[in-house]
């Protein structure tokens, strides 16, 4: 629509003098020398996020770390560094001792609990808290700064899986909207559903984790190999559940391969039955599956 050119319409004028007293008046400080610019944790935070396509998303990571680090010796209340060291050593798996400027901490649980504690009003770092310090406790204390915020809600439901109460985490994880913008959260959804007796819709939730979800996703991400097992573990046990043994056992042994020690365990539980013995001795054999789920196929099935 055109702007109307009547007086209302306009802009009122501004002298040129005032124009420059008022930006005088907010322009930064002159950042001191060597230190990094203001907003240097907000960019260091833009390169974690965009580190999953990157080439080498690993090492692409490692540099955002660096990158808030440097930004937090000079600036220790940047949320966005803090956020980016943070999340990013959740990332790649780092749980050792963190430094940033003068704050030294013995692990990253630590790290994380105390700056949570001190940027309290963060949603996203207490959300970091809750998964790495795994309790329902912490995960409460995350959604008590923002009911709404997902990646708050899928640590919750994650602890009530590990405490053994599978209906209430998925009467919380049935109400996250879009949990395939959380890394892991329709994995979540479908272990709960699983866990519910319910292997038909857990499979529908498998289906919907994206696992590294880009810029789609509610927080930064590259992919992760442990998901992709749990999926397998998943996907195994509501196939075996639905009475598909081939396909049930053959993601079972992806996953056990993997490392999963869920999958194994269903393996070996189940390994005297008749028809799971026999799909594991045809599994042995076949060429599609690695080496090593052939080579656990063939001890399993004697």
């Amino acid at each position: 629509m055109p702007r109307s050119s009547s007086r209302a319409g306009r802009e009122p004028r501004v002298p040129p003098e005032k124009v420059r007293t008022t930006v005088a008046e907010v322009a930064p400080a002159a950042p001191a020398p060597g230190a990094p610019a203001p907003e240097a944790g907000e960019a260091a935070l833009r390169a974690l996020w965009t580190a999953w396509f990157s080439i080498d998303p690993r090492a692409a990571v490692a540099d955002a770390v660096a990158a808030a680090a440097e930004a937090l010796r000079h600036d220790q209340g940047d949320e966005a560094a803090w956020y980016a060291l943070l999340r990013g050593r959740e990332m790649l798996g780092d749980h050792g001792p963190v430094s940033a400027g003068p704050e030294q901490h013995r692990s990253l649980v630590e790290a994380v609990e105390a700056v949570s504690r001190r940027l309290d009003w963060s949603a996203r770092l207490a959300a970091v808290h809750a998964r790495l310090d795994g309790s329902a406790a912490s995960a409460r204390s995350a959604l008590q700064v923002n009911p709404g915020y997902p990646p708050a809600q899928v640590a919750l439901g994650r602890a009530l899986l590990r405490e053994g109460l599978p209906q209430a985490a998925r009467s919380l994880l049935e109400d996250v909207r879009e949990p395939e913008r959380v890394q892991g959260g329709a994995a979540a959804l479908a272990r709960a559903r699983l866990e519910t007796g319910d292997p038909g819709k857990a499979l529908i939730a498998a289906a919907r984790e994206t696992n590294a979800p880009g810029l789609c996703g509610l927080e930064p991400a590259i992919h992760d190999p442990t998901l992709v097992s749990e999926l397998d573990e998943i996907r195994g046990l509501a196939r075996l559940a639905l009475g598909a043994t081939d396909a049930g056992v053959r993601s079972l042994l992806r996953a056990a391969a993997a490392g999963s020690a869920g999958a194994r365990k269903a393996l070996t539980g189940q390994a005297e039955r008749d028809d799971i013995r026999r799909a594991l001795g045809r599994l042995a054999r076949d060429s599609g599956l690695a080496p090593e789920a052939r080579e656990l196929a063939a001890a399993l099935a004697g």
